[in-house]
């Protein structure tokens, strides 16, 4: 059993998720199969020296104790079992660690279909945005957002009350654009170092819906950022670099670090491609940019 893919995922766990892990399966809101916490208990005390010694099938059978004898095709399905619980298990840990916004809306939903205004409207006024941060995801969880408040005010139906379906159309839009600019600049690139084809639906009337409304969407960060980083791919302008660096300078403060990464490197790239064609100056730009990178820990 050392090759299941359950084993293989194990071995790359730390300790303490492995830690975790045993813990998840003796929860029994998530697990009550004893005999799938026999084996998660015994993987736990083993780890990590996973080996065909002690994962063969003549040992299973001694340490998973149960009333009855456990033969081979059972062992083989209490693995599948638990893998299953591992991926409930992957589940749950990215949203205790990387989305508390996602768990928030989870719960107002939750509430609502109970009937508790008292108690939704006092968590709506308790779940407080970061405003700070405008990357991709503010917008995503921003339009979850006014699509759960869109539910849950059409029950009181009033032209006060219209304007969450117009904000969660508009989060909506936003979102839409930002990743179709991010993915529009990642497919160039990889068109040109790849030399793949690519076709990108949308990308002309998007950019034309920007040029048409500046003002409104040179507000928006990463809209802001990522039409200009294209139009630097598509044209290698000067202008645009030094447009993007200027725009860093006053809006980085509201990105999160991992659009800062990738804004970055694509600033690093086109430093990188004009220094090989032979343009010194963009030595000293790279060096700069390193040094952004350092100051912001996004270099090690």
């Amino acid at each position: 059993m050392v090759n299941h893919k359950l084993i293989r995922q194990l071995s790359t766990f730390e300790k303490k998720e492995m830690t975790k892990f045993r813990e998840f399966a003796y929860s029994p809101f998530h697990n009550k199969h004893k005999g799938i916490q026999q084996l998660v208990n015994y993987l736990a005390v083993i780890y990590p020296h996973f080996s065909e010694k002690n994962l063969s099938k003549t040992v299973l059978q001694k340490e998973l104790k149960t009333e009855k004898s456990i033969d081979s095709s059972k062992i083989s399905l209490l693995f599948t079992y638990t893998f299953r619980l591992l991926q409930d298990f992957y589940v749950q840990k990215i949203l205790d660690e990387e989305n508390i916004f996602t768990k928030n809306i989870f719960y107002l939903k939750a509430i609502r279909l109970r009937g508790f205004h008292e108690f939704y409207e006092r968590q709506l006024q308790n779940l407080t945005l970061t405003m700070e941060m405008q990357g991709s995801d503010f917008h995503q969880n921003q339009y979850w957002l006014k699509a759960e408040l869109n539910e849950y005010f059409s029950g009181f139906p009033s032209t006060e009350n219209h304007k969450y379906l117009v904000e969660k159309q508009a989060q909506l839009d936003l979102f839409f654009m930002t990743e179709k600019l991010k993915d529009a600049c990642e497919m160039y690139l990889r068109h040109q170092i790849l030399k793949v084809p690519y076709q990108l639906n949308f990308i002309t009337p998007i950019l034309l819906e920007i040029e048409e409304n500046a003002d409104f969407y040179g507000a928006i960060p990463t809209i802001a950022i990522y039409k200009n980083i294209y139009n630097l791919l598509i044209h290698k302008d000067l202008h645009q670099y030094h447009l993007v660096i200027q725009q860093l300078s006053g809006k980085e403060q509201f990105l999160p670090k991992a659009e800062l990464e990738n804004i970055y490197n694509y600033l690093q790239n086109f430093c990188i491609q004009k220094i090989n064609t032979g343009d010194q100056s963009f030595l000293t730009e790279l060096f700069k940019i390193y040094q952004s990178q350092l100051s912001k820990e996004l270099l090690y």
